[in-house]
């Protein structure tokens, strides 16, 4: 069931609350790129109550009780909500989900609301020229969001309703601790939280608090009810309360200025900030960063796959085959992580295939499928990658320069 860590409350002292005087409890939800995580604090009580329990049949998953599941989205053939997180996750690779290609899975799509596509293209245009690639995204950064997502099968659905079922389903679970629990709390008394990368723009934060109000988080008639977070700002805020925890540590006091860097799966966020008070800080400049997050690393990875294999073929997989291209996806993950876990920076690196993509590719490439992965091309060399078969494996070479760092 939910975990609420007693020994964090016992040590911890009461978590300052701003313009909540109307409010008896606050919900705040930490809606990221790849994981979602929510707490609950009751007024005059210590520390927040982690919610670990995000399935649906109230049964908590492993994964989960570090408090964070996966930001996923399983919907129906009529887009209602199916799962949310790691249920959603495992239930679209079930052996069991014959209605894979009525079912629409939404991953990692969150980043949609910040010019995703617009950097990819000064990334490779900007790298390709061997200029300054954050400066030129910075300087010529545009507003690129999208009305539609796709589906892990290729289904577009407009991004209002994933938002907005992702943010009910968090809304269901959060009131369905407080009945488990006996506390009972009047919706127009809890203040809701939802945390943003600090470089969204005011176009994107204003949709994430219309999709709150369309998923009733907030009543627009009750002041402060819903509050738009920057991350990098409640990082700075869990900093100081792990100071005030182990006083025997470092400390900041008044006029100490420091720089909070908030690496993502999505974005890297910074702000520079001067403490003025007791858990009041003045901005020294305005916060800053880029979409630099860790996914970035799978997507180029992805991008390699589309040289190697032509894109249109892989298109023609992952809609023939979604629940296989989502599993190549999921192991291109798994092997991002092993490799960081690896601290050699030569050697052999392997990416598991799904059986299915190398049959399909059998299929469909005229040729020799292990001579056509030992031609491609990577930073102008060959032999970087090579295709094993005795165990599908994409096999990735590590020498001076490092695949995985995007």
């Amino acid at each position: 069931m939910f975990q609420d860590h007693k020994e964090d409350e016992q040590k911890r002292s009461a978590i300052p609350w701003k313009d909540t005087e109307n409010f008896d409890c606050i919900i705040a939800i930490d809606f990221g790129t790849e994981g979602t995580a929510m707490s609950i604090n009751m007024k005059k009580s210590k520390g927040a109550h982690l919610i670990t329990d995000w399935n649906s049949s109230g049964i908590s998953d492993r994964a989960e009780l570090n408090g964070k599941t996966k930001t996923a989205l399983l919907l129906d053939e009529n887009h209602n909500v199916i799962a949310f997180g790691n249920e959603a996750w495992h239930q679209y690779q079930s052996p069991n989900n014959k209605d894979t290609n009525k079912r629409l899975l939404f991953h990692r799509f969150k980043m949609y609301l910040y010019g995703w596509f617009s950097f990819l293209f000064f990334y490779f245009y900007f790298y390709s020229r061997k200029e300054n690639v954050a400066g030129q995204y910075q300087t010529n950064k545009q507003s690129t969001i999208k009305q539609e997502l796709q589906s892990m099968n290729g289904v577009n659905v407009k991004s209002e309703t994933v938002f907005v079922g992702a943010l009910k389903y968090c809304k269901q679970k959060a009131m369905r601790y407080l009945e488990q629990n006996n506390l009972i709390v009047n919706e127009n008394k809890i203040q809701w939280v939802l945390t943003v990368p600090a470089i969204w723009s005011e176009e994107a934060k204003g949709l994430m608090k219309q999709w709150a109000k369309q998923a009733t988080l907030w009543n627009s008639s009750i002041p402060n009810q819903l509050i738009i977070a920057l991350e990098p700002e409640c990082a700075s805020v869990c900093m100081m309360l792990a100071m005030q925890d182990n006083r025997s540590g470092i400390q900041f006091k008044t006029g100490d200025c420091y720089m909070m860097m908030d690496l993502g799966a999505g974005t890297a966020d910074m702000v520079c900030h001067e403490i003025t008070a007791p858990f009041q800080v003045r901005e020294m400049i305005a916060s800053f960063g880029g979409p630099w997050g860790g996914s970035y690393i799978d997507h180029n990875i992805e991008t390699i796959f589309k040289q190697i294999f032509g894109e249109e073929r892989m298109k023609k997989f992952q809609m023939i085959c979604p629940k296989h291209y989502f599993q190549l996806l999921d192991n291109i993950e798994k092997s991002k992580q092993r490799f960081f876990v690896n601290k050699k920076t030569t050697g052999v690196h392997r990416i598991e295939i799904p059986y299915e993509f190398d049959q399909f590719m059998q299929e469909n490439i005229i040729g020799e499928l292990e001579e056509l992965v030992a031609k491609f091309k990577y930073l102008e060399e060959s032999g970087f990658v090579c295709f094993k078969c005795i165990k599908k494996f994409l096999v990735i070479y590590k020498k001076k320069q490092l695949l995985f760092i995007a």
